[in-house]
Order: C-alpha cells, then sequence, then structure tokens
C-alpha cells in the first residue's frame, strides 16, 4: 500500500492489551513482522489511537474499562467502521462463543497460541479487506 508520496506504507495494527507487559511483547512481534503498531491500555484510548489511520483492531476480550468484544460489535454497527478488520486473542476461553457470535471464527485468537498463528491470522484478515 502506498501512501500520499509514493512510499510505501506499513500496515498499522492498533493493539489494546490492559497488561503493559504483554502488550509490549506482542508489539515487539508485530514490529518484527513488518507492521506499525499503535498500543492502548483501555478502550477509551481506542477512538484517538485509531485517528492516524489504522489497518486492524487486534484486542485482549477484556480492557480495564471494559468488554473489547462489545466495542468490536459497536465498530460493526458504524457504517464508518464496519470493514475495519478485529481480531480478539484471548485466553479466556468463556468468552469464545460470544467472539465466535460477534464476529465469526476469523476473529477469534485462542492464546497461547504459536508465535506464528498470530501475525497469520492478522495477514488473513487484512488480506480479506482489501
Amino acid at each position: 500500500m502506498r501512501d500520499g508520496t509514493g512510499e510505501t506504507r506499513r500496515r498499522c495494527v492498533l493493539l489494546a492489551d490492559p497488561d503493559p507487559r504483554r502488550r509490549h511483547a506482542t508489539a515487539i512481534q508485530l514490529r518484527l513482522g513488518g507492521y506499525r503498531v499503535v498500543e492502548v491500555g483501555a478502550m477509551r484510548e481506542i477512538p484517538q489511537a485509531a485517528r492516524d489511520g489504522i489497518d486492524i483492531l487486534v484486542s485482549e476480550a477484556e480492557l480495564e474499562d471494559g468488554s473489547a468484544v462489545a466495542y468490536a460489535a459497536y465498530l460493526r454497527r458504524d457504517p464508518r467502521t464496519a470493514r475495519l478488520p478485529v481480531l480478539i486473542a484471548t485466553g479466556d476461553r468463556d468468552v469464545a462463543p460470544t467472539i465466535v457470535d460477534s464476529l465469526g471464527e476469523e476473529g477469534l485468537l485462542v492464546v497461547p497460541a504459536p508465535p506464528s498463528a498470530l501475525l497469520d491470522r492478522i495477514g488473513e484478515l487484512l488480506a480479506r479487506s482489501r
């Protein structure tokens, strides 16, 4: 993808996770995978962080101030964000059925998972959104 200057623009992942150490480790993995990463720890930070243009939202199921699953459902109802890929990466198996109902199987990544699983799933979701 090219930006307005003709330069290739790296795809941007908005990473939302309330655990700073886990978020930082995941951000490193994503950067090594070639993505630009914007990190947030709370739902209230997502709208401001997304203003610079993001290509996908990757989030833990529960943030410090609410449910990312509910937020993803809200994004689906808004025509401006209905096509934004959302991936919920969580170890909370109790919330998995709700995620699948809202986002489909492709919107859920049960963790822990092999290191390549996150990058593979992001790549699949971004390819579908083009």
